[in-house]
This record gives structure tokens, sequence and C-alpha cells, in this order.
């Protein structure tokens, strides 16, 4: 993103319980709890924020003159997850989005969209 030019990522996980976890990372802190495991699937429920949703794109105006977008916001989200060992990996996550910002850098304006909700499906191997 074009207004981070670096973002210091660490943090502490800690495993309160065998089944329960809690990752205090920057810069996406979550509680994860195992609700089941076997060899073949383990299914886990999680909640936690995002703290630098968004990102930065080249952009043509429609009178053709070049810009950069950069969309930034703040999430939380609860999360479901099925993961089987060296096979795909399902995630669903429903949560909310706010302190949102579009800002061109062309432009002095920075729009401030509303809060909304947000459902996101990951599929990951």
């Amino acid at each position: 993103r074009q207004d981070v030019p670096i973002l210091p990522a660490g943090g502490l996980i800690w495993n309160i319980r065998p089944e329960t976890q809690l990752q205090l990372l920057m810069p996406n802190p979550r509680i994860s709890h195992v609700v089941s495991a076997t060899k073949e699937q383990c299914h886990m429920v999680y909640t936690g924020f995002e703290l630098f949703g968004g990102n930065s794109w080249a952009v043509s105006h429609f009178n053709t003159t070049q810009d950069t977008v950069t969309y930034r916001d703040f999430r939380y989200v609860v999360g479901y997850e099925c993961g089987r060992p060296g096979r795909l990996r399902d995630t669903i996550e429903l949560g909310y989005a706010f302190a949102r910002t579009v800002e061109f850098k062309n432009s002095p304006q920075i729009q401030h969209p509303a809060g909304t909700l947000m459902l996101q499906w990951v599929g990951s191997y």
C-alpha cells in the first residue's frame, strides 16, 4: 500500500489450552478454538481483527488520466475453518469492515464510506 511504506509485524502466540490459541500478532490478532480434530480433518472457530485491510491500485479515470487509489479499513471477523492435512483448507468468515477510507493520490478529497458487513470464503492448499 502506498500509505504504509513499512508494516511492522510480530507478536506472541499463547496456547491457553491444547485446543485454544491466542495469537497476539500484529496486524491480525485473533483467538481460535479447535472444535474437533482427527487425523483426517480439523474444525476450528475463531474471532479476531484485521488492522490493515485494503490495498493500493493503479486506475484510469474517464478522462484517461492515470492515478492511484488506496482503500483501507479495519475489520472484525468471526470464522470457521475446516482443514485437511496436505489437502484443501476451507475458511468462511463473516465480518464487519469499519473506519473505511478511499483516497486518490491526485485528489485532495478523502471519501469515508459507511461500515459494511462482509462475507468471505477462502480455499487454500
